[in-house]
């Protein structure tokens, strides 16, 4: 019970830091010229372009965002879309905070996340440990404050993790699919996070029991993130 209370004060300070002063520098757009880029991209998105036309990013998060503008549109019960562009146009803050918002909870997210994977590798110290210096980090912190690829990329990839950690402790083949596609979803949020796709292979193979096995995991394994990424990046 005193752990479930470390924890759940660990988990509060996480979300607190990240949410806090989370309007910084608004309605003024230009603190971090990046989100201007995600928001303008998602907006065109849904107005019914479905191509970015930016290619420095996938297009998962332009996704993710797009679908959260329409919420926004549905639940502010806009009399139509001029007065939508018009709210825009007029005070952006709305838009970019819908984008942090949704940073600083997936970062809060990412926290929990890195203390189930810090449990699994070193026990229940090394997990609790693991997520309070997370919560605390400096960077992460800051770029969850930001409406920035960098933190959701992070939560697919420690989900992806997590799920690789479970398949090792013999969970099944269901977590390493999970892994496959969760990985998936990283690399067409940020590219970069692609690199940890050896880090799945290798579970690929060490998991199966001969040489047929591991052939067939491998290739579901490369289907399914390849799958994953084309989805979030078409």
């Amino acid at each position: 019970m005193r752990a479930a209370w470390i924890l759940a004060a660990i988990l509060l300070l996480g979300l607190g830091l990240r949410l806090w002063g989370l309007s910084f520098g608004l309605p003024n757009t230009t603190c971090r010229p990046d989100e201007s880029t995600l928001v303008q991209r998602a907006l065109a998105i849904g107005a019914g372009d479905p191509n970015p036309h930016f290619f420095n990013y996938p297009s998962l998060h332009f996704y993710l965002l797009a679908c959260l503008y329409g919420v926004y549109y549905i639940a502010g019960n806009f009399a139509g879309p001029v007065a939508f562009e018009t709210q825009f146009l007029t005070d952006p803050s709305p838009f970019y905070l819908i984008g942090r918002v949704t940073g600083a909870l997936l970062g809060a997210a990412s926290v929990w996340l890195l203390y189930g994977i810090g449990c699994r590798l070193g026990g229940r110290a090394a997990g609790m440990a693991s997520a309070f210096f997370l919560a605390c980090s400096f960077l992460h912190v800051r770029d969850s404050h930001f409406l920035t690829v960098d933190v959701p990329a992070t939560f697919w990839l420690l989900a992806s993790l997590l799920c690789i950690s479970r398949h090792s402790e013999g969970k099944g083949i269901r977590d390493l699919l999970l892994a496959a596609t969760l990985l998936g979803m990283a690399a067409s949020t940020k590219y970069t996070a692609g690199l940890f796709l050896i880090s799945l292979l290798v579970a690929s193979w060490r998991g199966a029991a001969g040489g047929r096995e591991r052939l067939a995991r491998l290739s579901w394994v490369l289907a399914i993130t390849g799958a994953a990424f084309v989805a979030g990046s078409p």
